[in-house]
């Protein structure tokens, strides 16, 4: 106990080195801080991390473009809030795949969990201070509501990881070969690379883990190729539930209109 708090304790101060060694959020050079931003904080649980604005705090860990977001610093049409990291990847594969590929209009940001994507979104959208909308896609089974008026959407399926890598595998006769080439395996070794998804998904205790452990099986491929990998070629390959969600997105940020009225 003894060394875990003096452990916690000086991860404690490393963090608020960081802040105190930084002039600013907005600095444009890295050298103005003692730490490294993700160094500093990435030691310390995501609910001893908290964000402020002027009026408002928000838990968990950000990166700078998620607190550039908070203040309205945003170079795109819109911008979404999700999750987590791969929910990210599949909403950035789900934007990119959609008709007029919408991905150039937004920013996705990952979040620490489905409260702080909703509770962040609501900030967003009622804050007058910033000028340019948001949406926010929840994992399918998460806790919080569906609220199209407020542009809360849901994913599809229940666990994100489960879902897509399921989907896929139940697929494989269309999508197998195509998979494998995105998986950086020959397109003719796609026969071993099921094998290898069906011993993953057997042994998996944890579907966050699904993607680490398959690409450490097919030759230590990083989980985020094989996420990126999984979720374009499911998208690929659902036009309908791609296009729904992808509808939506554009239709409630108002992104597409903006853009062409720009143009």
């Amino acid at each position: 106990m003894i060394h875990y708090s003096a452990r916690l304790k000086r991860d404690f101060l490393n963090a608020a080195n960081f802040f105190l060694g930084c002039r600013s959020l907005h600095t444009s050079s890295s050298h103005d801080c003692a730490l490294p931003f993700g160094e500093a904080l990435q030691p310390l649980p995501s609910k001893a991390i908290w964000a402020a604005t002027k009026d408002k705090l928000f838990q968990g860990k950000l990166d700078i473009a998620s607190l550039r977001a908070i203040t309205g610093q945003i170079e795109t049409s819109s911008v979404v809030f999700v999750e987590d990291d791969f929910a990210k990847i599949w909403v950035e594969s789900i934007l990119r795949q959609g008709a007029n590929r919408p991905i150039e209009h937004f920013q996705v940001h990952a979040m620490a969990g489905d409260g702080a994507a909703v509770s962040m979104n609501s900030y967003h959208n009622t804050n007058p201070a910033i000028t340019v909308p948001s949406v926010c896609v929840i994992d399918g089974d998460s806790k919080q509501d569906e609220n199209l008026s407020n542009g809360v959407f849901r994913l599809p399926g229940n666990a994100p990881e489960a879902f897509v890598f399921d989907s896929c595998v139940e697929a494989w006769p269309a999508i197998g070969g195509k998979l494998s080439v995105a998986l950086l395996q020959e397109f003719a070794e796609s026969d071993r690379v099921l094998d290898a998804c069906k011993q993953v998904r057997l042994s998996n205790k944890d579907t966050h883990l699904l993607f680490s452990q398959l690409g450490a099986k097919l030759g230590l491929i990083p989980a985020q190729t094989v996420s990126l990998a999984f979720t374009t070629i499911w998208a690929q390959n659902n036009k309908k539930a791609v296009e729904e969600l992808a509808k939506s997105i554009l239709e409630f940020s108002g992104a597409g209109k903006k853009s062409a009225a720009s143009a």
